[in-house]
C-alpha cells in the first residue's frame, strides 16, 4: 500500500512539473556558466542584472516587454517566444557589438534602435516596425527577420545589410548616400528613393520620392542594381526619370517606378500576386515547414528554431526500496 501511494505521489509530482513547464515561461541569465532563473515578467530584471557579454535565454511563451541597455544577447526559441509590446535598444556610448542583440523572438510591437553602434545584428526576429534614431550606425545587419510593418531606413544608417528577410514596407527617406544591400529578401513596397544592391529579391511596389495629389514625381530606385530579381510585368512598371512625373486616376496605386540609371541583370518580370507577397507564404524565405530561404526557395535552407539541446528521450523508474525516482534524460540537437 505504501509503495502504491509513493508511486501515485511521484506520478502526481511529475505531472504537476510538466504542466508548470508548459504554462510558465521562464527566463535564464547565463553569466560565465552560472545560470540564474527569472519569471516571464522579469526579463528587464534579468537585463539589469546582466553584464556585457552575457546571454539571456527566453523559453516558449509570452513575456513582458523589455529594453536592452547592455552589450548582451537576448535569445528566444523562435516564433513561440513572444514579447508583448515594444523594445528599445539603447547602449550608451560608442559600441562595437560582437554578438546579435536580439535573436529568435517575436515582438508584437516595434523595435527602436538608438545611440551609435558598429556591427549591430538582429537575427530571426519578427516585429511590427523597425526604427533607427539618434546617432550614426555602421554595419547594421538583419538576418532572417520578418518586418510586418515598416522598416524606417534613415541616412543615419551608414551601412545596411539585409539577408533572407521579409519587409512589408521599406521607407528609406532618400537613402542614396549610405550603403544598402538586400539579399534573398521579399519587399512588398518601397516608399521613397533608394540606391541599393538587390540580389535574388522579390520587389512588388516601388513608389516615387514625391507625391502631390494624384501625381508622382521623381524616381524610386534610381541608381540601384538588381541581380536575379523578380519585379512586376510591364503593365505595372514605369520608367520615371528625375524631374518627370506620372499622373494616375483615383484609387490604389501599386506601380513600380525606376530610373534609366537602374541596372537590371538577369531579372524577371512576372505578374506578382499581391496578396501572396503580403502574406509571404509562397514567395518568402520562410514557409510553413520552416525550411524555405529567400524568395521562391532561395538558398541554404534552415530551421527558424535554434539548434539548442532538447530532451528527446526520457525514462522514469521508481525505486520503492530507497523511496526515490531514477530519471534518465537524453539530450540532443534537432
Amino acid at each position: 500500500m505504501r509503495k502504491r501511494s509513493f508511486l501515485l505521489l511521484a506520478l502526481t509530482i511529475l505531472t504537476f512539473l510538466q504542466v508548470k513547464a508548459d504554462i510558465a515561461p521562464t527566463v535564464m541569465l547565463n553569466h560565465n556558466g552560472k545560470r540564474t532563473m527569472y519569471m516571464w515578467d522579469e526579463v528587464q530584471k534579468a537585463v539589469d542584472a546582466a553584464v556585457d557579454g552575457d546571454t539571456i535565454y527566453l523559453s516558449n511563451g509570452t513575456f513582458e516587454s523589455f529594453n536592452v541597455t547592455k552589450r548582451i544577447m537576448v535569445r528566444g526559441t523562435g516564433p513561440e517566444t513572444i514579447v508583448s509590446g515594444n523594445c528599445t535598444v539603447y547602449i550608451g556610448g560608442q559600441n562595437k557589438l560582437t554578438m546579435p542583440v536580439l535573436d529568435a523572438i517575436t515582438f508584437t510591437g516595434n523595435i527602436s534602435v538608438t545611440s551609435a553602434y558598429e556591427q549591430l545584428t538582429i537575427r530571426k526576429c519578427q516585429m511590427n516596425d523597425l526604427n533607427f534614431t539618434e546617432s550614426d550606425f555602421h554595419d547594421v545587419k538583419l538576418d532572417r527577420c520578418y518586418i510586418q510593418g515598416t522598416l524606417h531606413l534613415t541616412q543615419k544608417v551608414k551601412e545596411f545589410n539585409c539577408f533572407n528577410t521579409k519587409i512589408r514596407t521599406l521607407t528609406p527617406y532618400d537613402y542614396i548616400h549610405g550603403k544598402a544591400y538586400f539579399n534573398h529578401c521579399n519587399i512588398r513596397e518601397i516608399n521613397d528613393t533608394i540606391l541599393a544592391i538587390f540580389d535574388n529579391c522579390v520587389l512588388r511596389y516601388c513608389r516615387s520620392s514625391y507625391k502631390s495629389s494624384y501625381t508622382y514625381y521623381g524616381t524610386c530606385i534610381g541608381g540601384s542594381v538588381l541581380n536575379n530579381c523578380i519585379y512586376p510585368e510591364n503593365g505595372d512598371c514605369y520608367l520615371l526619370d528625375a524631374g518627370s512625373s506620372y499622373k494616375y486616376q483615383s484609387g490604389y496605386i501599386g506601380f513600380f517606378f525606376y530610373s534609366p540609371s537602374v541596372k537590371f541583370n538577369n531579372c524577371y518580370q512576372v505578374k506578382i500576386d499581391a496578396d501572396k507577397v503580403v502574406d509571404f507564404e509562397s514567395s518568402s524565405y520562410l514557409g510553413n515547414d520552416e525550411m524555405k530561404v529567400g524568395c521562391y526557395g532561395g538558398q541554404n535552407p534552415f530551421r527558424l528554431t535554434p539548434e539548442l539541446p532538447r530532451v528527446t528521450k526520457s525514462n522514469v523508474e521508481v525505486d520503492p526500496v530507497n523511496k526515490k525516482l531514477n530519471v534518465t534524460l537524453t539530450l540532443s540537437k534537432e
